[in-house]
Order: structure tokens, then C-alpha cells, then sequence
């Protein structure tokens, strides 16, 4: 009987307890054939290194290809991982892969989230039947039980009804995941600006961790590419709901290694109860 109660009494705390996690999304970007010394075997280390100091509870990387993915998993044993690709066949075989850190998490499930159907968009010259795939994850806190669902995805910088959509599906999968009642975040590279229309369907479910840091829209989260002014905007985004944003931070990168990756990466600190 007091095993009993004592274990009621466990759950109950837990069920009460909140804890600190920190999110961080970045677009790693593979090397191209005109990158020269910015390709990714110049990067890698910076990049593992950016890693090891931030210890990100959980991450998301876009325009991940089997290299980057099997480097970071061998540099960064103490998390684990899951990386899905894009729609086979198509031309890329970019993926969105999401890692935790396994002192903190316990993986509960993981699927590789097929966007909605858009045969009436064009998307860099294919037809984008899907525009992109999301991954996301369940994870269990080892801490207080806690469960939330984490999303990555990358949306391509064409067809903004294929991005509504896309995000709309998303959304509606969220609310039926968790019942509105689960921490959730969605993050990953949205190739939009915060005022485009395609991010309405998020706007209306969750909140957007950026609106926690104004000073965003002067300072930038693109590192300027090439030096490409048009691609100076705000890209990447991590929304969030049954959470509370404590601190958002763009993560600058403190090495000699130019654009460590596409965009400056974002992380924040939430209080998930």
C-alpha cells in the first residue's frame, strides 16, 4: 500500500514538475561546386564545435545529405538521432533530421511527414507533388514523464500555396497528435519572411519565438550568402504552444570558418511544464 501511494505521489509530481529545454534549428547547407573553401569538409569541425559549446537539448538541421548527417552522429555520440529523406525519386536526397540528447529524452516515436499534394506547382523546375517532407518526434523527459512533439521541416523558396498548405497540414496533424495539450514546436527553414501569408495556418495554432526578440528583424538571422542582398531576411523560424519562450538567441558564428551554415542558427529556452 505505501509502494502504492508513493508511486501515486511520484506521478503527481512529475505531472506538476516543468523543466528548461532549449531548441535550436539551423540550415547546415551542403557544398556546392562554387562554395571553394566554404564547402562542407571546411565547416564540419565548426560546426560540431558550435554543437559541443551550445549542448542544445534538441535540434533540427535542413539540407542535411548522408555525409554531414554521418559525421555529426559520430562527433556527437551523447545524442541520438532520426533522419529521413525526401520523397524517393525526386531530385534531392536532402533530409531533416532531429536529434535529442539521450540523458534527457527517451524516444516515444518518429515519422517522416509527407506534405500535402501540390501537382499545380512548380518548385525549382520539378513538380512539386509534395513540396517538402517534415520529420518529427515524440519524446518522453526522463525527468518529469513530460511528452512533447517536435517538428523540422524545410519549405522550398517557391509556391506559396504549397507552403500554406503544407503548414496548414502540419498544424491540423499537431492538433491531432496531442489533443492541445502537449508541448509542440515546429522549426525549421521556412524560406518566407514573418509577414508572408503562408505562414497564417502556424500564426493561428501556435506561437512564433521570435516575437519574444524584436531586435531580430534589424539584426538578421541570414549571414548573407555569397553576399546576396535579396537573400537577407529572416528564414528560419521554431513556433511553439503549451510552452513558454524564456530566451531567444541567433547564434553568431565565432569561428574563422565563413557561413558556418546558411542562416545563422536560432536557439531557445523554454519552460515545458
Amino acid at each position: 500500500m505505501k509502494k502504492s501511494l508513493l508511486a501515486v505521489m511520484t506521478l503527481l509530481l512529475m505531472g506538476c514538475a516543468s523543466e528548461k529545454t532549449t531548441i535550436m534549428s539551423f540550415n547546415i547547407r551542403d557544398a556546392h561546386k562554387d562554395d571553394g573553401t566554404n564547402s562542407w569538409q571546411f565547416r564540419r569541425d565548426a560546426c560540431v564545435d558550435m554543437l559541443n559549446r551550445l549542448q542544445p537539448d534538441v535540434f533540427g538541421m535542413q539540407e542535411v545529405v548522408d555525409e554531414s548527417d554521418a559525421y555529426i552522429s559520430e562527433h556527437l555520440p551523447q545524442y541520438q538521432h532520426v533522419v529521413q529523406g525526401r520523397t524517393p525519386g525526386v531530385w534531392s536526397d536532402e533530409s531533416c533530421p532531429l536529434y535529442w540528447r539521450t540523458d534527457k529524452y527517451d524516444l516515444v516515436q518518429s515519422r517522416t511527414f509527407w506534405l500535402s499534394e501540390t501537382p499545380n506547382v512548380q518548385s525549382k523546375g520539378w513538380d512539386a507533388k509534395y513540396e517538402r517532407i517534415a520529420t518529427y518526434i515524440l519524446l518522453r523527459s526522463k525527468k518529469t514523464g513530460h511528452e512533447m512533439i517536435v517538428f523540422n521541416t524545410h519549405l522550398d523558396h517557391k509556391g506559396a500555396i504549397a507552403r500554406q498548405e503544407s503548414l496548414r497540414q502540419i498544424a491540423d496533424t499537431l492538433r491531432a497528435l496531442s489533443g492541445d495539450t502537449m508541448a509542440l514546436f515546429v522549426m525549421g527553414d521556412m524560406n518566407v519572411e514573418p509577414e508572408d501569408s503562408a505562414l497564417i495556418p502556424m500564426y493561428d495554432y501556435m506561437h512564433w519565438s521570435q516575437a519574444e526578440a524584436k531586435k531580430t528583424t534589424q539584426e538578421k538571422t541570414f549571414t548573407g550568402f555569397r553576399h546576396n542582398p535579396d537573400k537577407d531576411k529572416i528564414i528560419d523560424f521554431i513556433f511553439y504552444r503549451n510552452a513558454k519562450a524564456e530566451k531567444f538567441e541567433v547564434i553568431k558564428d565565432t569561428t574563422s570558418v565563413p557561413f558556418l551554415s546558411d542562416h545563422r542558427p536560432i536557439q531557445v529556452l523554454f519552460t515545458v511544464k
